[in-house]
């Protein structure tokens, strides 16, 4: 029996407990990146380093109510390609 393209989505729906370290980190990353402002330092995009550690900047709850109600699948995260 095959599975169409809508039913391996509905099989690889996670929440944000179920991502990976990895899928979390980018999630993080997604984050930072989109809310960032450093005015003490003049910058509008976090650099480099700070991505690296983007799940330490970022408090779990602040990630978790800001993705509240989202389902999430394996090809929504560039570290599963």
């Amino acid at each position: 029996m095959r599975l169409s393209d809508l039913q391996k989505r509905e099989v690889c729906v996670m929440k944000i407990k179920d991502l990976t370290e990895n899928e979390y980190l980018e999630l993080c990353q997604n984050y930072i990146s989109r809310f960032w402002s450093d005015s003490e330092n003049g910058t509008t995009s976090p650099s480099a380093n700070e991505l690296a550690v983007a799940d330490e900047l970022v408090d779990r709850q602040v990630i978790e109510d800001y993705y509240a109600g989202v389902e999430f699948g394996k090809e929504d995260f560039f570290c599963n390609l």
